[in-house]
């Protein structure tokens, strides 16, 4: 009895080491590593034409107030604790969403707010974001205010109340002037 144990035992600690041992680590080789010049081509701009149109107009509104980033990541805006025992699925869910614009302090580049832009391409992102859904909790998750704005065929003032609200009350806080 004790030899089939102890076969038994051999057997499933070889299926462990099976199971964790990478049977390809040290074989793959990357067909693309070799080849010169990749593919890559520059595109005109970051933004598609819509997106330019309103980041002319937000640009314009907030004048020397702010900067204004185009596509910024989500991992470029937050930080997870490096010890929470899900850090990883945090990672796993924040590491392909990204916000339209970020408007940051013009000196030091605080965030002071996302802008979540609703042009035609939300509509296919939403669809796999269940609505934005997740960038929604992860910027309300780090304390940072967002705002989503329609696509327009133009803008005015009034578009960007809420923009201004947040503005506001970002400067309204005395320790984010200094060095201004």
């Amino acid at each position: 009895m004790q030899p089939l144990l102890i076969l038994i035992g051999i057997l499933l600690v070889a299926l462990v080491a099976l199971f964790f041992s990478n049977p390809s680590k040290g074989k793959y080789k990357d067909p693309t590593e070799n080849i010169e010049p990749w593919p890559y081509t520059r595109k005109d701009r970051m933004i598609n034409d819509t997106e330019y149109l309103f980041y002319q107009a937000l640009c314009n509104y907030i004048g020397d107030r702010a900067v204004v980033i185009p596509k910024t990541r989500a991992l470029d805006l937050v930080d997870l604790p490096a010890k929470d025992k899900y850090k990883e699925l945090y990672h796993f869910r924040a590491v392909k969403k990204y916000t339209d614009f970020v408007i940051c302090e013009p000196v030091q580049l605080w965030t002071i707010c996302a802008v979540l832009f609703d042009d035609s391409s939300f509509d296919e992102d939403a669809k796999k974001d269940h609505l934005g859904r997740d960038i929604c909790r992860i910027l309300t998750s780090a304390d940072i205010p967002f705002v989503r704005i329609a696509a327009e065929e133009y803008y005015e003032d009034s578009d960007f109340k809420a923009i201004d609200e947040v503005l506001n009350d970002f400067y309204a806080d005395e320790r984010k002037t200094v060095g201004k």
